[in-house]
């Protein structure tokens, strides 16, 4: 009823079914109602009620969700210290998923103490456990040498193959949009070949149609490679609105050419939201319009702390 696959759409049936699984103790039920308060009624608190319930009950995607929502603090207080408390629980029992936001939030939260080896470790550890995200994350950082890891492209490579065949397995078995945005995404950042260009651009279309911010940013990256900028900045604009920190980064560059202000604002924006890219940037266009040598800094060190080689030089 939800995605309006096999049946008509119908949100609230959706809601009423969900509600009704959860109230019975299904973890991914409450998951599922938590993702669509958050969503489709924009029920922020609600939502995180339902994921905090989701991951009492060993939802690991729930605990994961929680944990990303206090962190990004839309609607509710940004709490990385509970966050990582949440993950760090969930690891514990299991919950690969939740592995993996504690093993990012050792890598880049500003409240924690940073420890590049042990997240490192929980990443290594999610990724044989089966989330295909944190092999995603290790792919990311193997490419570019980030967070103390040793750059290997052979390795990289081999990590974002294995994120995308366990995320394209979940999307086709399942129909999970988040599995599918996610993997629709390294295909869009060129991860992985793009085979089927037409189910990649549907999938994030219409991740990005259910408010799936990671379906918008790829769906806006794959115009603006394209190239057809024009098609790319809707998505992308959506994406940032929904705090993604690399649509932001995007977004900033595509303006560039025709509204600087509004570029700057998308990169400060990115840059809130983790883009260590946004943050580089944002330093450079700083140190161009001669603003204080301190905010200069605080940027790109940023930038830096957010994982990006060139930003600690």
């Amino acid at each position: 009823f939800y995605d309006g696959v096999h049946k008509k759409k119908d949100l609230e049936r959706a809601l009423e079914l969900w509600r009704e699984a959860c109230e019975r103790q299904h973890g991914p039920a409450c998951t599922s109602l938590a993702r669509a308060h958050l969503v489709d009624k924009h029920e922020v608190a609600l939502a995180l009620e339902k994921f905090e319930k989701a991951c009492t009950l060993g939802d690991g995607r729930g605990c994961a969700a929680r944990c990303q929502l206090l962190v990004g603090g839309e609607g509710i207080p940004r709490d990385e210290k509970k966050a990582y408390a949440t993950c760090e629980k969930a690891c514990v029992d299991g919950q690969q998923e939740a592995c993996t936001e504690q093993a990012r939030l050792l890598w880049v939260a500003e409240s924690i103490k940073p420890n590049l080896k042990k997240g490192r470790s929980l990443f290594d550890t999610a990724c044989e456990g089966g989330d295909a995200m944190a092999c995603a994350e290790l792919g990311a950082a193997l490419e570019l040498g980030r967070f103390g890891v040793k750059k290997d492209a052979e390795a990289a490579k081999s990590n974002f193959l294995r994120a995308t065949r366990r995320l394209d397995k979940v999307c086709g078995e399942r129909l999970d949009l988040y599995a599918c945005a996610r993997w629709a995404t390294l295909v869009a950042r060129g991860k992985i070949p793009n085979k089927d260009p037409v189910r990649t651009r549907t999938l994030l279309e219409r991740a990005c149609t259910l408010e799936q911010s990671a379906g918008c940013y790829a769906l806006g990256l794959l115009w603006a490679r394209a190239p057809e900028p024009a098609k790319a900045l809707e998505p992308l604009t959506r994406g940032c609105d929904a705090e993604q920190g690399d649509a932001c980064f995007e977004l900033g560059k595509l303006l560039d050419a025709t509204d600087a202000a509004k570029a700057k604002v998308a990169l400060e924006k990115g840059c809130a939201r983790l883009s260590a890219e946004a943050c580089l940037e944002l330093s450079k266009r700083l140190k161009a319009e001669k603003a204080p040598a301190k905010d200069v800094k605080a940027a790109k060190a940023k930038g830096c702390r957010y994982g990006l080689p060139e930003a600690c030089r």
